[in-house]
């Protein structure tokens, strides 16, 4: 393996993985605005992670941003049909 390529951390895969689901039913039990601290709390991880978790859910179009500041997210049409529920 070179030095570029990283070798599969399972372990954290999973981690993050879980985070993902949490917050993606998260958002669309609750369907109203979601932010990092909330995330942070209910994840259990630092609000830089949450931050990052919920940019990078964004961008994979499972939630949307509001606009606001300090921003918030909304779950998407994607992120509902997941969990079965009608947009």
């Amino acid at each position: 393996m070179s030095s570029s390529q990283q070798k599969f951390n399972s372990k954290k895969f999973a981690t993050a993985f879980d985070c993902y689901v949490q917050i993606i039913s998260f958002a669309v039990k609750n369907n109203r605005r979601i932010w990092s601290k909330e995330i942070a709390s209910l994840a259990g991880v630092h609000i830089r992670s949450a931050q990052r978790y919920l940019h990078q859910l964004e961008d994979q179009g499972y939630l949307e941003g509001d606009g606001e500041y300090p921003i918030g997210y909304l779950p998407t049409d994607k992120a509902k049909n997941i969990f079965g529920v009608k947009s």
